[in-house]
């Protein structure tokens, strides 16, 4: 498996409905998992993450949202070929 970390809070990027954590491989940037936010009518808080490939100097899309941060991690450990900064 690959040597993963992310940073141990949630960043603000500017948009009040989603924070992101960035994922490293020992220190290269790799990707980041997204989480987007909302509050329910009913007062219930809800989330989904996504996990977005650093690639070419930008975030990309990788897979669809899952409803844990740790699926998203998953779904990055899952890829067949790895970000070149794990190979």
């Amino acid at each position: 498996m690959m040597p993963l970390h992310t940073d141990e809070r949630w960043h603000y990027e500017g948009d009040a409905a989603t924070r992101e954590k960035r994922v490293y491989c020992d220190d290269a940037l790799i990707g980041r998992v997204r989480r987007w936010h909302m509050m329910e009518p009913d007062g219930r808080f809800s989330a989904w993450f996504a996990f977005e490939q650093w690639q070419d100097g930008a975030f990309r899309p990788v897979g669809g949202l899952q409803a844990t941060f740790d699926e998203a991690l998953l779904h990055l450990a899952s890829l067949s070929v790895p970000p070149r900064a794990c190979q």
